[in-house]
């Protein structure tokens, strides 16, 4: 988690600062991948060396990258065509794509340099009350992070991280301990992170959507996105496809889960809005 934290922090300072001199939007996140992957990996590999940590690398290396998903475009593209709005969200979407896209292969890029392969990840041997515990803490800092990285007050963004701590928690704690798919995981806790937005966002006074994307933004599973890049690269057409089709599923269980909060919560959303010469 160090190493996350200190290889996450120089590649968003990366990105800042070249966003801020207006190059090109995909070259800086391939750039910003490369550099925080990269310098993950040199952390991990000096821990090995001087204190013989034995860790495996996946979940960290692709943490250190997170940052770059764009949560907005892609929660609120799939949010549009929900709506109809199919121009605005097939815009949306393709951008998301392609930075996810860019991302990826910039970390595939780095990880077939050094010969690393996705790994199987490790378990946690926690009691389930400490776990839960952990990634109640985890999940609150973490979501805080993405509500602040899309700018949002302290006090929307303390908010956000209230409602993810539980929302996500919930998630995880329903995939160890229930037969519950990952996919349907995902959507549950999506629709409990936007009955709690729309709730907290009259007492907040703050926009709906600032509270419910940050929330589930740290629920985009970013290790899927990676191990179908590397299987595309491997010509392993099978296992690309799977964990493809994983991502994708969990991408779309997201947004779904926020549009059936909206439809419970919101009468423009639960019904069609008629032209005015239809209307009775």
């Amino acid at each position: 988690m160090l190493g996350v934290l200190i290889a996450s922090g120089f590649g968003q300072a990366l990105r800042r600062t070249l966003l801020h001199k207006h190059l090109n939007q995909f070259v800086v996140t391939m750039l910003a991948a490369a550099v925080a992957s990269s310098l993950y990996f040199l952390i991990i590999g000096a821990s090995y060396l001087l204190l013989k940590v034995n860790i495996q690398h996946t979940a960290g290396y692709i943490a250190s990258m997170l940052f770059l998903i764009p949560g907005f475009p892609l929660i609120t593209g799939v949010l549009d065509l929900a709506k109809l709005d199919f121009s605005s969200g097939i815009q949306r979407v393709a951008y998301a794509m392609t930075v996810i896209f860019c991302a990826t292969f910039a970390a595939w890029m780095v990880a077939a340099g050094i010969h690393m392969a996705p790994e199987a990840m490790l378990t946690p041997n926690l009691y389930p009350v400490w776990t839960a515990l952990f990634r109640l803490i985890a999940s609150f800092l973490g979501v805080l992070g993405f509500s602040l990285l899309f700018n949002s007050p302290i006090k929307t963004a303390l908010t956000t991280a209230f409602i993810g701590m539980y929302a996500n928690t919930l998630r995880l704690e329903l995939i160890d301990f229930t037969n519950i798919p990952i996919q349907a995981a995902a959507l549950v806790a999506a629709f409990v992170v936007g009955i709690s937005a729309f709730y907290f966002s009259h007492l907040c006074k703050c926009p709906r959507i600032a509270l419910s994307i940050p929330a589930v933004c740290i629920m985009v599973p970013g290790i899927y996105m990676f191990r179908a890049m590397y299987f595309v690269q491997q010509n392993d057409i099978i296992s690309a496809i799977n964990w493809g089709t994983q991502a994708m599923l969990i991408v779309l269980a997201l947004p779904l889960g926020l549009v059936l909060a909206r439809v419970c919560t919101d009468k423009e959303w639960a019904f069609n809005q008629l032209p005015a010469d239809d209307r009775r």
